[in-house]
C-alpha cells in the first residue's frame, strides 16, 4: 500500500511538471484535479464540468482477456468524452 501511495505521489508530481512544461512551450492550459469515483465516469465528468478540448488519457496496455474482465477506462473514455481524446501507450522495450 505504502508503495501505491508513493508511486502516485510520484507521478502526480511528475503529471505537474509536464503540464507546467507544456504550458510554457505550446501555449496550453490544462488543470489537475483530484476526484473519488468510477474513473471513466469521473474522467467524462470533470471534462464537461471543465469545458475540456482534449482529453489525454494513457493505456496499460492490456489484453483482450484482461480488458474484458476488468474493463478500460481509456475505452470508456474514447467513446463517452464529447471531445477529442488521445490515448497514450506504454511503449515496451
Amino acid at each position: 500500500m505504502a508503495s501505491s501511495i508513493l508511486r502516485a505521489g510520484v507521478l502526480f508530481s511528475l503529471i505537474k511538471n509536464l503540464l507546467h512544461f507544456f504550458n510554457g512551450l505550446l501555449q496550453l492550459s490544462g488543470k489537475i484535479r483530484t476526484e473519488s469515483g468510477k474513473p471513466g465516469e469521473v474522467v467524462i465528468k470533470a471534462s464537461k464540468e471543465e469545458n475540456a478540448r482534449l482529453i489525454v488519457i494513457g493505456s496499460r496496455g492490456l489484453n483482450a482477456v484482461q480488458r474484458t474482465i476488468s474493463g478500460s477506462v481509456s475505452d470508456y473514455v474514447l467513446h463517452n468524452a464529447s471531445c477529442p481524446v488521445v490515448i497514450c501507450r506504454n511503449m515496451k522495450a
